[in-house]
This record gives structure tokens, C-alpha cells and sequence, in this order.
């Protein structure tokens, strides 16, 4: 890195930097004494600025150092640019109570209108002087500015700036509604499309779903069709199930052998909290067999109306006769459908509700 005043190299235990714009020089070029610079290097490269960068009052140096120059050219531009205003402010010069050792009066022209003479008087003043005079219109102008509020409006080139600055504005605010429209619209059609896909899909689906409730509706009806269920016979420990159906048989005077029954087995109540013994279900053969034994039972029922077919008929030993009750294999759900419809009669006082082929 070189001086920015004699343009040589720079060693970094005798130059300084400018904390404000970073422009380095040799501390001999400032004019320091090394003394000087030794003893207050620490100061100095903390908080040194440079001729450029220093307070406007600092206009005194009379060195000849590589950084005089330059000063002194900068000082006289700025004498040269406030000529008008030393001039203006002569007068009151005059009547300020300033050091009277400072100011050397010889001969300034004045020329008066009413007079045919002409004066020449001089006034001399130090750089000091006129250093603090410069400072003093300076802050007098801040002050003033500062406390006269200014409309925004009547600042020379504002309003135009927030007209363009406004019209500016409309047009992204357009161009940003626009575009915002346009995607809602699309994704408004986009989701309309959508919304029917879907709803077209559930409707099949429905459709479908329906179909398959239907074959499996039928399907498990015809698993069901050769079943013949037995109700409310009391459970034993050591039971033989075919016994008690061939009981049953040779009571209601239906033949039957032991090829004729395929299967006797109890199953799982729909309701565990229910009291009733499991049914018995029996599997037959087809489903004559099965409306053989339906149909016998009822003819048993309709001879033998004040002693309907019980356990004691089945060989159940023990306790009080329970009726029993022999029907079809019916599903869950028509099950269900069946109980209401039972319920519905009672309410409605009719005398009879049936169950034939799987159909309440």
C-alpha cells in the first residue's frame, strides 16, 4: 500500500489511516514530530481523520508538508466559492464585537448615491475569523431549516416525483390484480373439474359398491339354503348335537338317516349379552331336505297346539320344558330385519310374520 500524499510505500509502524475513508499516509507527511506520533499512536489510529474529512473549522494550517497543498488549494476554492457571502456579510462584520487585533482597516471602496467621493477602505481578516463566520451563517441557515416544517407538497419536483411514483404504482397493483384473477379462474376451473372427476367416480363407485353388496347378499344366502337352525335348546356339557336332531326328527315323525345330516354344531350368539342357549345349526343335504324339516315342525305345532315342540321332546333331561323353535339360516341382516319386522306387527296388532326362501 503507498502514501496518499508522496505515493511511496507505507510500513505499518509509521503510517496512520483515515477512519473515515481508509486513505492511508506517513506520519512525516502529516507533519508530526516523531515524539509526537510515538506517544500518541494509539489515539491517532483510533480516531484520526484526515485534512478532507476533518470539521470545516479546521482551515489554519500553514505547513509545507506533502498534505499542504492540497489543503491550502482545497481553502481557496472554498475562499473563492464564499466571496459573495464575505462580501454580503462586511457589514455585519463591522458591527460584530470581534477582536479589533484581528481586523487591519485600510482602503475599501464604498460608493455612496448621494456623495461625489469615493472611499477605498480594506478589511483584513484571519482565516480563523472567517472560518467561524462560515460556521456560524452554516448553523444559523440549519437551525432555521430545522425548525420551519415544510410541506411535502410544495417541495420544487415532490409532487411530480409522487405522481410518477403513483402511476407507477397503479400499474404493478393492475398487472398483480390481473395475474391474481386469472390463477384464481384457473384453479376455480381447474377445482370445478375436479369436483366432477370425483363425483362421477363415486357415483361408480357407489354403483359398483352396490352391485357387489347384491352378489355377496346372494351369495351368502345360497351358502345358507341348505341350513336348518335350532333355537333355545339347553346347553350340556357332554351334548350329542345329532342326537338331539334326530330327537327332534323322530318326534315331528320326519325319517331321517345319518347321511342326511352333512354337519350339527352349535354357533355364536349375535348378541353375547343374550341369556339364550347358542343355536344349533344343521346342515342337509339340499334344500328339500330343509323345508321337509320346517314344514313338519310347523304340521307337529299345529296338532300338538297346548304342547308345541320343547326340550323334553329333543331328550334334554333336567329343569322346565323350553319350546323350541326350527327356521331357516338366516343372515345378519335379515336377522335384524326380521326382529323389526316382528316388532312392527306386535305394534300394529298383526297376527302372523313369516320367514320363507330368505324373505321376511
Amino acid at each position: 500500500m503507498n502514501c496518499s500524499a508522496c505515493k511511496s510505500a507505507l510500513h505499518a509502524s509509521s503510517s496512520l489511516q483515515c477512519v473515515a475513508c481508509k486513505a492511508c499516509f506517513h506520519y512525516q507527511c502529516l507533519n508530526m514530530s516523531d515524539g509526537h506520533f510515538k506517544m500518541n499512536i494509539k489515539e491517532l489510529r483510533r480516531a484520526w481523520r484526515c485534512d478532507s474529512c476533518m470539521n470545516i473549522t479546521r482551515r489554519n494550517r500553514t505547513d509545507s508538508t506533502p498534505v499542504a497543498s492540497p489543503h491550502r488549494l482545497q481553502e481557496a476554492g472554498r475562499a473563492g466559492a464564499c466571496s459573495s457571502l464575505a462580501h454580503v456579510e462586511q457589514q455585519h462584520i463591522a458591527d460584530m464585537s470581534c477582536d479589533e487585533s484581528l481586523i487591519n482597516t485600510s482602503s475599501v471602496s464604498c460608493g455612496s448615491a448621494g456623495t461625489s467621493q469615493a472611499k477605498d477602505v480594506d478589511v483584513s481578516i484571519t482565516m480563523k475569523q472567517f472560518s467561524d463566520l462560515i460556521d456560524a451563517k452554516l448553523d444559523s441557515i440549519r437551525i432555521r431549516d430545522q425548525n420551519r416544517e415544510i410541506p411535502v407538497s410544495k417541495v420544487p419536483g415532490i409532487p411530480e416525483i409522487q405522481d410518477k411514483i403513483k402511476s407507477e404504482l397503479e400499474k404493478v397493483t393492475n398487472s398483480i390484480r390481473q395475474e391474481f384473477s386469472e390463477t384464481t379462474d384457473f384453479l376455480h376451473a381447474e377445482q370445478k373439474d375436479l369436483k366432477k372427476s370425483i363425483s362421477e367416480q363415486n357415483s361408480n363407485l357407489r354403483a359398483e359398491l352396490n352391485s357387489i353388496g347384491m352378489r355377496l347378499k346372494a351369495a351368502e344366502k345360497t351358502s345358507r339354503s341348505c341350513n336348518v337352525e335350532v333355537q333355545c335348546v339347553p346347553e350340556r356339557r357332554s351334548e350329542n348335537l345329532v342326537a338331539v336332531f334326530k330327537n327332534l326328527c323322530k318326534e315331528i315323525e320326519l325319517p331321517i338317516t345319518d347321511m342326511d345330516i352333512r354337519s350339527c354344531r352349535r354357533v355364536a350368539k349375535m348378541n353375547p349379552t343374550s341369556k339364550r342357549p347358542r343355536n344349533i345349526l344343521v346342515t342337509l343335504p339340499s334344500e328339500r331336505h330343509r323345508d321337509q324339516v320346517i314344514s313338519y315342525v310347523k304340521r307337529y305345532n299345529l296338532k300338538n297346539a297346548k304342547s308345541p315342540i320343547n326340550s323334553g321332546h329333543v331328550g334334554v333331561p333336567g329343569g322346565e320344558n323350553c319350546p323350541i323353535f326350527v327356521s331357516e339360516h338366516l343372515s345378519k341382516d335379515v336377522k335384524e330385519l326380521h326382529a323389526a319386522a316382528r316388532r312392527a306387527a306386535k305394534d300394529k296388532a298383526f297376527k302372523y310374520v313369516w320367514v320363507k326362501y330368505g324373505r321376511v
